[in-house]
């Protein structure tokens, strides 16, 4: 963001941390909830599978409404403060990161793919991990900023992965397990997976949204101070000006 003015690389960044954090969090709470119902559902002795697919359909809509809706927000409210020069530039490179950021999430998630049925679960937390990583390596590369707290959810579902990817092959023969075997590895995996995905998306959901708060009542502080020493210089001068005439 260095082709805009510095007041705009401020707000910038407070939005779109904002949007990221209202996003991760709606993203949480949609697993959570799809979570609590398909296992409620799976208690009963029939288990409609329309059902839960509506329901999880619905969860994945309102949560792509949800992000796209804060980045546009986002990206609109930057660029009503922006001149025409900072406006071009801008929308050049907001482009080619949606380019970058789709193409990081297809390599990611492709791998998905080349894995068995019970390990598959874990590796959506190598592929989401990598997403996030995309997304924080291109912001610094392309905008040059940062939101740790992008780096450190990446670093903690890769960690997670790599442990449960451990434990899966150091105690079992993953291409030699039976039925029952499989079904439990599937089980735990999943388990691992969900409540990983929960915890650190909404961790980092609520860090993002803190620290946006934070940053947003800093600015506020800076402009209250910036407007009383201005003020102050102009209630002394008016003050000396009193005392001489009286």
């Amino acid at each position: 963001m260095r082709y805009a003015r510095e007041h705009i690389r401020r707000y910038w960044a407070f939005s779109y941390r904002r949007a990221l954090g209202i996003s991760m969090l709606t993203f949480a709470i949609a697993l959570a909830i799809g979570m609590t119902f398909t296992a409620v559902l799976s208690s009963f002795l029939y288990v409609n599978i329309a059902a839960e697919f509506a329901f999880w359909l619905l969860l994945i809509v309102i949560t792509t409404i949800v992000l796209v809706s804060s980045l546009i927000s986002a990206h609109i409210s930057t660029v009503r403060y922006m001149d025409e020069y900072e406006h071009k530039i801008h929308s050049k490179y907001t482009g080619a990161w949606i380019v970058v950021l789709a193409i990081g999430a297809i390599a990611f998630f492709l791998p998905v793919l080349f894995f068995n049925n019970y390990i598959e679960p874990l590796v959506f937390l190598f592929s989401f991990g990598g997403v996030l990583w995309v997304f924080y390596l291109s912001v610094l590369l392309i905008f040059r900023h940062t939101y740790h707290e992008i780096a450190f959810s990446a670093l903690a579902l890769w960690v997670i992965f790599a442990v449960g990817m451990f434990a899966l092959y150091s105690s079992n023969n993953l291409y030699a397990v039976g039925i029952q075997q499989s079904a439990n590895i599937a089980r735990f995996s999943l388990f691992l997976s969900m409540i990983s995905l929960i915890t650190i998306f909404g961790v980092t959901g609520m860090a993002l949204v803190f620290n946006s708060s934070n940053a947003f009542v800093s600015e506020i502080k800076y402009l209250m101070n910036a407007m009383e020493s201005e003020t102050k210089p102009r209630t002394t001068t008016h003050r000396r000006a009193r005392a001489k005439r009286h």
